[in-house]
């Protein structure tokens, strides 16, 4: 009798468990497909180039899916996706709201290949191709010829080391010199020339390696006012050297 009670004893703290387990599980079930929390609206904030319907088609969510199961890194990968979109910050707003914060990418220069085509791209700092240049010129951007084998196109990312090096060489160049520079040119090996127009005079300043950056363009901006001062022209001026070289441009 008493080993029959002792057993019955046991049995009632288990079944106990076993009930509130169950309880638990069918209110999970209950909470995560509460209408409740149904996904009723999107904010996306931050946006100008890139249109909010674009950024909820690639967050692939829609509206009546429930935000408990919605994953917030998956849609941070899919919106991010898109290659104006810089950066991504997703949070849930209860019961039935999501907002989608992003960062775009701002255009800093305006790439193209070497190549007979001579297309033109805007691109960021990082190095991402992000659309077709529109045809006017603009003399405050840098613009940059990629001796490079690789084509450029949309949605392409040009090395990061050659778009700094450009964006480095634009901030030491003076308005007067901006103003004359038709385009930076930057080869495989990363040597860094300046092709200019003076006075309908084409010059080519061959800066080599960006090493000591701002003493050789203190040195070019000197040059140039002395070549100036005594009326000539240069066909091409040369730092690869120990000394910079300057080649007189041939009267005809």
């Amino acid at each position: 009798m008493k080993r029959a009670r002792a057993k019955k004893t046991r049995a009632a703290p288990l079944s106990r468990k076993i009930f509130l387990l169950a309880i638990f599980v069918m209110s999970q079930v209950v909470f995560f497909n509460s209408p409740f929390f149904q996904l009723k609206s999107i904010e996306v904030y931050g946006n100008q180039k890139v249109g909010k319907e674009d950024i909820v088609q690639a967050a692939k969510v829609n509206a009546g899916d429930n935000i408990l199961r919605i994953s917030i890194p998956e849609i941070n990968k899919s919106v991010k996706s898109i290659i104006w979109i810089k950066s991504v910050k997703v949070s849930r707003i209860f019961p039935g709201g999501l907002k989608i914060q992003v960062e775009e990418r701002k255009p800093a220069l305006v790439v193209s290949r070497d190549d007979p085509s001579m297309e033109w791209f805007d691109a960021d700092e990082d190095g991402y191709v992000l659309e077709a240049a529109p045809p006017v010129e603009d003399e405050m951007t840098p613009h940059v010829v990629l001796q490079q084998k690789k084509k450029i196109e949309v949605g392409s990312r040009i090395d990061s080391d050659k778009i700094r090096i450009a964006l480095d060489a634009w901030t030491e160049l003076d308005d007067k010199l901006k103003g004359v520079l038709l385009y930076f040119e930057i080869d495989e090996d990363r040597n860094l020339t300046l092709e200019c127009d003076i006075n309908d005079n084409p010059l080519e300043i061959r800066l080599g390696v960006t090493k000591d950056l701002s003493s050789k363009f203190a040195n070019l901006y000197a040059l140039l006012d002395y070549l100036d001062k005594k009326k000539v022209q240069a066909e091409y001026i040369d730092y690869r050297f120990s000394q910079p070289y300057v080649m007189p441009k041939k009267s005809k």
